[in-house]
């Protein structure tokens, strides 16, 4: 289950300024509303007495041991949270360079995004010194182990003798192109009603996102985007898909409900 946005930031503020629960519990309801306050974050009596509540239920250690657990948290928490500061400083960078680069071809493809594009070329390098995407399929461990007998080949399992890093980029191309870019969306589709799981249709959909981005950032053009009437239809198709996606999660609950 996905939490709030404004949950993650009302924990930000208990582990960078009350770490301490026993300390949380001292400031109660009136307390804890004023500390929210003066980082610049909303809380009202409710969301404070949540919070108490939940402290009140939980098995905290001792005081003492708490108070331990509690600094170094706060001390991990600080350093997440410079750490953070300085990737978003980074990524600005990287977002501003990429329209200079090869790179730039591939952000074009709706849903990769300037992070994603300058990874895809990073790790492959020289773009030019491989003649077609099957080779950086490979590069990323994706293609397919085989085995020979008399005049027959037979294809296995995913080799992975590759980059990881740039397998988990393919991979995440791949899941973010699925929804936003009609000619992958279509390919993702097309696996899921052959019955794939999610996680197969994902890598399909990489691989056509791949021969695509190879395609654009070899021969340095933009994407095309599709035309409004293709983009409607197939945002119509995923809207059906997605609603599938649900019901079949509603009928696997309601079984599990019953089972019980």
């Amino acid at each position: 289950m996905e939490s709030h946005p404004l949950d993650r930031d009302r924990l930000a503020v208990l582990l960078l300024y009350c770490p301490n629960p026993y300390e949380a519990l001292a400031l109660g309801p009136a307390g804890l509303i004023r500390l929210f306050h003066a980082h610049g974050y909303r809380a009202g009596p409710k969301t404070a007495e949540a919070i108490l509540q939940a402290l009140r239920h939980s098995p905290l250690p001792p005081k003492d041991v708490a108070a331990c657990y509690a600094e170094r948290l706060q001390a991990d928490y600080q350093r997440y949270h410079a750490l953070a500061a300085a990737q978003a400083v980074l990524a600005d960078q990287i977002g501003a360079l990429v329209p200079h680069t090869r790179a730039g071809f591939v952000d074009s493809v709706p849903g990769i995004g300037p992070l994603l594009a300058a990874s895809y070329i990073t790790l492959i390098g020289d773009i030019t010194a491989f003649q077609h995407a099957g080779q950086i399929w490979a590069l990323a461990g994706y293609d397919l182990s085989t085995a020979e007998s008399s005049d027959t080949k037979h294809l296995g399992h995913i080799t992975r003798r590759g980059s990881p890093a740039l397998r988990q980029t393919l991979y995440q191309i791949g899941f973010h192109t699925a929804s936003r870019c009609p000619p992958i969306g279509e390919t993702f589709l097309a696996a899921r009603e052959r019955g794939l799981s999610e996680t197969a249709a994902v890598i399909h959909a990489a691989h056509k996102a791949n021969r695509l981005c190879f395609t654009l950032a070899h021969e340095q053009r933009l994407y095309i985007p599709a035309t409004p009437e293709e983009e409607a239809h197939f945002q119509q198709r995923w809207r059906r898909f997605q609603q599938r996606c649900a019901q079949q999660r509603q009928r696997q609950e309601a079984q599990l409900r019953l089972a019980r």
